[in-house]
């Protein structure tokens, strides 16, 4: 899934650190959001 991100964003420099933490935490918050309903 991640993978796929990375390719539709080729704007966004794909496989950096920051990258892959930045896509964990949306990913973090909206399960907890989900949860929350």
């Amino acid at each position: 899934m991640g993978f796929n991100k990375c390719a539709l964003r080729v704007g966004r420099r794909c496989g950096s650190p920051r990258y892959w933490m930045e896509e964990a935490l949306l990913e973090v918050e909206a399960i907890i959001l989900n949860e929350q309903r």
